[in-house]
């Protein structure tokens, strides 16, 4: 995939704009500001929130080879990000992950408390606000007749 003209600079895209894209994987995406940009990606039957990278943001990884400003952004009280945290499955508490055992870390703890457990069954929490939004917002913008 080519690099078009009219990408914008990684420097000129906004952080929470929605963009019309040309990439692998995604048709529009919110751009995370750093350098990539989150949207749905179906695989399987499973859909999912996948980051597509700024071709100019990363040699090997750069998918998006065109972004077209679709002028809506994602509101504020939505973070920009595909996942939340990590949390125990059982206990639902947050969790975060140390250094192997082995390597003399803790393995996987508890954030409140900064206790180890072999106990642990860590699972990542989705951005679902994220993804009901983009979801609605691409299905507008696929029924508009706008040249967006």
């Amino acid at each position: 995939m080519y690099r078009s003209d009219t990408l914008p600079r990684v420097e000129d895209c906004i952080k929470g704009r929605i963009y019309k894209l040309r990439s692998r994987n995604l048709s529009y995406g919110v751009w995370d500001g750093k350098e990539g940009f989150i949207g749905i990606r179906t695989k399987w039957h499973d859909s999912y929130l996948f980051t597509e990278y700024h071709y100019d943001a990363s040699e090997i990884y750069g998918t998006v080879a065109d972004a077209i400003d679709t002028g809506i952004d994602v509101p504020s009280n939505i973070p920009i990000k595909t996942r939340l945290g990590t949390v125990d499955q059982e206990t639902r508490r947050d969790v975060y992950f140390d250094k192997p055992v082995a390597e003399g870390g803790k393995g996987w703890c508890f954030k409140d408390t900064g206790e180890p457990s072999e106990n642990i069954r860590p699972v990542s929490i989705g951005n679902n606000l994220l993804k009901q939004f983009l979801d609605k917002t691409i299905k507008e913008l696929l029924n508009t007749d706008d040249d967006v």
